[in-house]
């Protein structure tokens, strides 16, 4: 006799789950989440000094202008971003997009190390690149946290992970 789906305990009728998450996994999705939450308030204090000698006389006002829209930018790639790689990692796999999420972040973080070699549509390219390629990690790991916990430890985890990056933004202008 063949076993219905609806005769299945609710355990089994679902997608089969791999084991939980280690603590070293669990460290390394943390760690993610905090660098890259540590990332955007790390570098907000550079981008004046990375500015000026490309704006020459720009008045402070501008300078402070360009800084704001720079924090937009960011913004904007990870508004855009966000719903292309939650698409992506439902058909290809969340590590595949958390792995290309965090090599396009460090990747599109290097180059800012020479700033004048960039000139200022580069500065800003490259911001709206790290939010977009932020945005490929920030919701993924939640979902692979969530994919590989057990429900009755899941809600502490997403807790650690919340903090994780509420610690980054906080402690990177520090």
């Amino acid at each position: 006799m063949v076993e219905s789906r609806a005769m299945r305990s609710p355990r089994e009728s679902g997608p089969t789950r791999q084991q939980d998450l280690g603590v070293a996994q669990l460290g390394w999705l943390a760690a993610a989440v905090f660098v890259v939450s540590a990332g955007y308030g790390a570098l907000m204090p550079l981008i004046p000094d990375w500015l000026r000698p490309l704006m020459g006389d720009a008045d402070p006002a501008a300078l402070a202008r360009h800084v704001g829209y720079l924090s937009g930018i960011y913004t904007a790639g990870i508004l855009l971003g966000a719903p292309l790689w939650g698409m992506l990692a439902d058909r290809l796999g969340r590590a595949r997009v958390l792995l290309v999420g965090l090599i396009g972040y460090v990747a599109s973080l290097l180059p800012l190390l020479r700033p004048e070699s960039l000139g200022v549509v580069g500065i800003y390219a490259l911001r709206g690149a790290t939010g977009f390629f932020v945005a490929a990690v920030v919701p993924v790991v939640p979902a692979l946290v969530a994919q590989y916990t057990p429900e009755s430890i899941r809600a502490r985890r997403f807790a650690w992970l919340g903090a994780m990056s509420l610690l980054g933004f906080c402690s990177a202008p520090a």
